[in-house]
């Protein structure tokens, strides 16, 4: 589903465009087995709802963050901006 597809590609475990699902599908089977992939995406639903939003995710609550390379991203993008001064 779009959700895990989402968290997925952040994590870098899919890569560049999805063409064929099955095809992806069959590569997640890797890292997930097939045995445990409903309990997987029963899993992934609340998380990609709560914690890896589509727009703004919440990186700095995320468990993942020390291994996500997109969190560490904007984490380091957001530590790096300067703060904007209060009141002004």
């Amino acid at each position: 589903d779009e959700p895990t597809i989402r968290v997925l590609t952040r994590l870098h475990v899919i890569e560049g465009e999805i063409d064929d699902f099955e095809a992806t599908r069959a590569s997640l089977e890797h890292h997930i087995p097939k045995a445990r992939g409903i309990e997987f995406t029963e899993g992934m639903i609340p998380f990609a709802a709560e914690i890896c939003t589509p727009d703004v995710p919440k990186c700095p609550i995320c468990p993942l963050k020390a291994d996500c390379p997109t969190g560490i991203e904007l984490l380091a993008r957001a530590k790096a901006k300067p703060e904007k001064p209060k009141g002004k």
